[in-house]
């Protein structure tokens, strides 16, 4: 279960370093193809040259995008089962969020549909760790995908009544 949540983060994090490195070569190659030419024409042809550089790395980035919402929509239902399972052991369910965390921040529509049992788990797990990852997770959550989050803010703010100092120490941290 471990593998599969940090293999997709590993995988967008690579996906996000190719795409801002294609698009930066091919402003540098842009600029420097054009150097010579009149301003007038530098500028018309630059940025065609730059929204055909951008057109050709978004179209990379959306095919590795596609690849990993596979990855999401295979494994994705397992983790869900996981963290859901009451019968299951503690260290098993913290792998099992910790990776749940991990594909909801590869993708938001998977984000949107599992806040809910993230929020359940925040609110009503026993074991302490696992509420303090799924906080530190939320500070995650609301950096890649603050829309899907912002509505569940009230729930956050109700961390900083958790009976566990650790998990109130981190829903301020988040806050």
């Amino acid at each position: 279960v471990y593998t599969v949540g940090h293999v997709a983060l590993k995988q967008l994090a690579y996906i996000e370093e190719v795409h801002a490195e294609q698009l930066r070569r091919s402003q540098a190659a842009a600029v420097r193809a054009k150097r010579t030419q009149s301003e007038d024409a530098l500028e018309a042809e630059l940025g065609e040259e730059l929204a055909k550089a951008g057109e050709e790395a978004d179209a990379t980035r959306d095919a590795a995008e596609a690849d990993l919402a596979r990855l999401v929509a295979a494994y994705g239902p397992l983790v869900v089962r996981v963290c859901a399972a009451e019968g299951a052991s503690d260290a098993l369910r913290a792998v099992a969020v910790l990776t749940l965390c991990k594909l909801m921040l590869v993708s938001e529509a998977f984000c949107e549909a599992q806040l809910s049992l993230l929020f359940t788990l925040l609110a009503r797990e026993p074991c302490e760790s696992i509420r303090v990852n799924a906080i530190v997770c939320l500070g995650d959550l609301i950096a890649r995908h603050p829309n899907a989050v912002d509505p569940w803010t009230g729930r956050i703010f109700a961390c900083l009544e958790d009976p566990t100092v650790a998990v109130r120490k981190h829903a301020l941290m988040v806050l």
